[in-house]
């Protein structure tokens, strides 16, 4: 379980689907979703975050993830912080 899994919006011992990765202004950051469709982000990049600029905003979609669905914006550092695995697959199909 992930401690104060609360405060940081991740769920423990959860699956999520990462549906981009960008590197935008020297930022690396990955749109994630939590299939569950709740439960978001509350870090770096999440969504009301101060290091969004205006350009990245509209680069990005800022907009789009305004309602908590279970998609946001997270950097690749914090990924590696709170995630204990990564799992890529290149055919889609196969999920």
């Amino acid at each position: 379980m992930v401690p104060d899994e609360e405060f940081v919006g991740i769920v423990g011992g959860h699956a999520y689907g990462v549906l981009e990765v960008v590197d935008y202004g020297g930022n690396r950051l990955l749109l994630v979703k939590n299939p569950w469709g709740h439960t978001s982000w509350k870090g770096k990049w999440a969504h009301g975050d101060s290091n969004w600029t205006p350009e990245m905003k509209q680069a990005l979609g800022y907009d789009n993830f305004a309602e908590d669905k279970g998609v946001f914006w997270i950097s690749f550092q914090d990924v590696c912080i709170w995630f204990e695995n990564l799992h890529v697959n290149w055919n889609p199909d196969l999920l």
